[in-house]
């Protein structure tokens, strides 16, 4: 991007998902992660559904709950295409019951990735699908109004809110995904990068940038640096998502804290994959500017 990011003046992130459901008993939870994000920019206001987690049912049953019609998204945003994050796409299409709604994601959406095995088996067998399963075809997406627009490259989505593409990897101790996989390609198993993994951001006026992620394999640092650098926004107000640390090293988890606090992050909203122990550890860090997700937690730019 040429110029300085254009400004929201406000944003609303609203939990739809998250592995645990708080203390309010009607709200079902699951492992994945799915946010509505509500950017408002001038009089108008558009809703973006980040990611869907495993299961629409869910997901819709949440949303029922909190209220939120599922014919007021206006478009679909996935941070990478692990189930947990994309398995109720094609669900949630249906009960959008629109037509071309703009689904956002990165042109290996639909590629074969597998998780490897753990425990007592080698680490390198490989046990089963972990992107697209299911009714998730290319097919299916259209079939329910879904209009596909695959990019890997960053740019402004809208004013305000920007795509973060492909994230580079620049951060050495995030060079590792801490996550094992493998993407069958021409033919070929290889190593996965998860080069699928991305971002959003969005730039509110007279707070600063407000980023989400999903499961931040590409590195929750890298991708802050990666949303500074191109909406040209330095300020950071808070970092949201999961950030897969939960089999991180000790070192690696403190050294993320120390980045996330050299780029001034000044709040820490994590959940689902971060693992209690990284949990922990950024309570520690960031005091009482660490918050964990859950079902129904709702952030507003006013914070």
């Amino acid at each position: 991007m040429a110029e300085k990011m254009k400004q929201a003046n406000k944003v609303v992130i609203t939990t739809l998902l998250e592995n645990h459901s708080g203390i309010e008993p009607n709200f079902t939870a699951q492992h994945g992660v799915s946010f509505l994000i509500e950017v408002t920019v001038g009089k108008n206001t558009k809703k973006i559904l980040f990611d869907t987690g495993p299961s629409s049912e869910v997901v819709a049953h949440n949303m029922k709950y909190m209220g939120i019609k599922p014919d007021t998204i206006d478009m679909i945003a996935l941070s990478h295409c692990h189930y947990d994050h994309t398995g109720g796409l094609t669900g949630i299409l249906k009960e959008i019951q629109g037509h071309d709604v703009p689904i956002l994601a990165h042109p290996s959406l639909f590629e074969i990735h597998l998780v490897a095995g753990s425990g007592p088996k080698p680490r390198n067998w490989l046990t089963r699908p972990i992107g697209m399963v299911g009714e998730n075809t290319e097919e299916n997406i259209k079939k329910h109004g879904g209009f596909l627009t695959l990019a890997s490259n960053p740019f402004e989505l809208m004013p305000g809110v920007l795509w973060a593409g492909e994230i580079e990897r620049v951060t050495d101790f995030e060079k590792t995904p801490t996550l094992v996989t493998r993407i069958i390609r021409d033919g070929k198993v290889l190593n996965d990068p998860i080069i699928d993994d991305t971002a959003l951001a969005i730039n509110v006026a007279g707070a600063g940038l407000f980023v989400v992620s999903g499961c931040s394999h590409s590195g929750i640092v890298n991708i802050v640096k990666q949303c500074i650098k191109f909406s040209q926004v330095k300020k950071v107000k808070a970092v949201i998502g999961g950030f897969h640390l939960i089999n991180a090293s000790n070192d690696r988890i403190e050294k993320t804290i120390s980045a996330l606090k050299e780029l001034n992050v000044e709040k820490i909203y994590s959940g689902h994959c971060t693992g209690f122990k990284a949990q922990a550890a950024i309570y520690h860090g960031f005091g009482d500017a660490f918050e964990e997700l859950y079902v129904g937690k709702v952030i507003h730019s006013d914070l």
